[in-house]
């Protein structure tokens, strides 16, 4: 999302992203709201065990939501 941000504030076209809460847009940049949409739901789906590399991603996925909650 910050990639997007990034170009389009540097000419590079237009771009579409998310709003995350509490995150501040280059001042360049202009936000057209849409309403009428719901929450976009994530889930996790995996074979096996899960390694650790697996477990440290889920963890830090879950604090990120916490965060924008």
């Amino acid at each position: 999302m910050q990639l997007v941000e990034a170009y389009v504030a540097h000419g590079y076209g237009i771009g579409l992203s998310i709003a995350v809460p509490n995150a501040k847009s280059p001042k360049d940049l202009r936000a057209l709201p849409l309403a009428g949409f719901e929450p976009v739901i994530f889930g996790v789906l995996w074979q096996g065990k899960a390694t650790p590399i697996l477990s440290a991603f889920l963890q830090t996925i879950q604090d990120m939501a916490r965060f924008l909650t």
